[in-house]
């Protein structure tokens, strides 16, 4: 998982930083779509605890055609709340749009995905908060 959260941080684009210096980084879609192929993400979640064994193929499934934003995402975080996909895709079914549709989640909506986590996804600053890649 390290080595995958790795590879998504050097993919990752340096933008116009603020007046003390501080800059912001952003990973273009492209380049995280063509890195986070099925293979790759059944091999990350091969290494998740969380995820049972007989449900790695159906998952990373639902990953790779829905949710490979929200995945590497999770996986930023210091590959410690991947297996937090999982939440993201139980909350999912039956939803009329892809999870990575409806990023950025607001702190409702992780609250009702991963209610005794949401807090992990979440800065202390300012009054909106967004969990965005």
């Amino acid at each position: 998982m390290q080595s995958l959260r790795h590879s998504i941080e050097g993919l990752s684009q340096r933008v116009a930083g603020d007046p003390n210096g501080d800059y912001k980084c952003f990973v273009p879609r492209y380049r995280l779509l063509k890195l986070l192929s099925r293979e790759i993400i059944r091999n990350a979640l091969e290494t998740c605890e969380a995820i049972p064994t007989e449900r790695v193929e159906s998952i990373a499934d639902q990953i790779f055609k829905n949710a490979r934003r929200t995945f590497a995402i999770l996986v930023a975080l210091k590959g410690e709340h991947a297996g937090e996909i999982l939440h993201f895709v139980q909350h999912d079914n039956f939803q009329s749009s892809p999870i990575d549709y409806r990023l950025p989640f607001d702190k409702a909506e992780l609250a009702r995905v991963v209610p005794n986590r949401s807090k992990a996804f979440t800065t202390s600053s300012g009054s909106s908060q967004h969990l965005c890649f």
